[in-house]
């Protein structure tokens, strides 16, 4: 049996969560699963990573390249459409074309497009599989355009599918109601979990920090959990806050100043290696956000020992299970300042039974049963 994996995800994502995941699944298939990658150009740090023997080259051309340095309503989707069609010789139109070639070709038995371009509809004449991972475009609208990509492709997907997979319960839930699926045509597969890391890394900080890893933007939930936290960190003038990933904005920086906690903000770009550090020697890592389809830095966390806040929404609790605490969105500072007290003054003994309980909840994902139950579904359509 062979999967035709399409190039999406790893021309939009130079790394990050999506592509990561799906490497390790694509890793952990089955022996008798083969596998094969639409992909010519690309970025994607796991492509090398974890030798997925794509024989690719970087990226040549892409949206931020188009008509550089002009910027006006609807751009992207002009872009998008000339590049389908092959009317500006982009990354994506490289992509499609060899995409297209192979389904053409017919050299597999299911396709998994790996995000929600339509493009592939008028040539595919097999099952395909589609995973999605969340509804946030369509349940937080006021964070995304009326012409999103994710909405509009899975509006258009979503309903043509031959199986549905989705990373939690909470994501199933959504998908049915938004779309009326049927139940027989959606499976909850639960991705992959990190091994236990018990090295110890000395701490780059320097004095106690929160941690707070990825995106920071509208339905990311940054702004509401620093307002929140604000009372704690009034009370613990020492303790810093560390986000990783981009510098912050100038939006972000007054927000500081207003707050009065500009010297204690650090941003900082790191390695994974770098990262398990952050984790390991943090107070706790927080992730406030209002919708995720799973949230892999759940785990990591917890396999670096690290205690995890969460808001009590969205998929969170299905994850994190009695190993995390959790904050109420809807109670304003005091719930997420209470927590943050309770974290801060834990005991020894405390501490080290949250770290023995995130550990034991890694125990409930592994990257092998993720890809053993995509075989499943992939072998059920033939």
């Amino acid at each position: 049996m062979k999967i035709l994996y399409d190039y999406q995800i790893f021309q939009i994502q130079k790394f990050g969560g999506i592509s990561r995941g799906l490497a390790e699944l694509i890793t952990h298939l089955p022996k008798d699963i083969k596998f094969d990658i639409a992909v010519k150009e690309s970025d994607n740090v796991y492509l090398n990573e974890y030798n997925l023997n794509t024989n690719h080259s970087p990226i040549s051309y892409q949206f931020t390249d188009f008509l550089h340095g002009i910027n006006f309503r609807g751009k992207r989707r002009i872009y998008n459409i000339l590049s389908q069609h092959g009317w500006v010789k982009s990354s994506d139109s490289i992509n499609i074309r060899y995409s297209v070639e192979k389904i053409i070709k017919g050299d597999y038995d299911i396709f998994h497009p790996t995000y929600f371009s339509t493009y592939f509809l008028k040539y595919i004449r097999k099952p395909f599989v589609l995973t999605v991972h969340d509804l946030t475009a369509e349940n937080y609208p006021q964070y995304f355009s009326q012409f999103d990509c994710q909405k509009v492709g899975r509006k258009h997907l979503v309903p043509l599918a031959n199986h549905i997979i989705v990373p939690s319960l909470n994501t199933k839930i959504d998908v049915m109601q938004k779309w009326n699926i049927s139940e027989e045509q959606i499976t909850v597969i639960y991705w992959g979990g990190v091994p236990v890391n018990n090295k110890e890394y000395p701490d780059r900080i320097g004095r106690p920090y929160i941690l707070y890893v990825g995106l920071r933007e509208g339905y990311k939930n940054f702004r509401f959990f620093l307002k929140a936290a604000l009372s704690f960190l009034q009370r613990n003038k020492d303790i810093n806050i560390v986000c990783t990933g981009s510098n912050f904005t100038n939006s972000e920086m007054r927000l500081f100043r207003e707050l009065h906690i500009e010297d204690r903000m650090q941003a900082m770009f790191v390695s994974t290696e770098e990262l398990c550090g952050l984790y390991s020697n943090a107070l706790c890592y927080t992730f406030p956000s209002l919708s995720e389809g799973f949230g892999l830095p759940i785990l990591e966390a917890f396999s670096c020992g690290c205690p995890v806040l969460l808001s009590n929404r969205t998929c969170f609790p299905e994850i994190g299970g009695d190993a995390a605490f959790y904050f109420n969105e809807y109670s304003g500072d005091s719930d997420v300042s209470e927590k943050l007290d309770y974290i801060l003054n834990m005991t020894v003994e405390e501490r080290m039974n949250a770290k023995y309980k995130g550990y034991e909840r890694l125990k409930e994902f592994s990257w092998k049963k993720s890809a053993a139950e995509y075989a499943q579904v992939y072998k059920s359509l033939l």
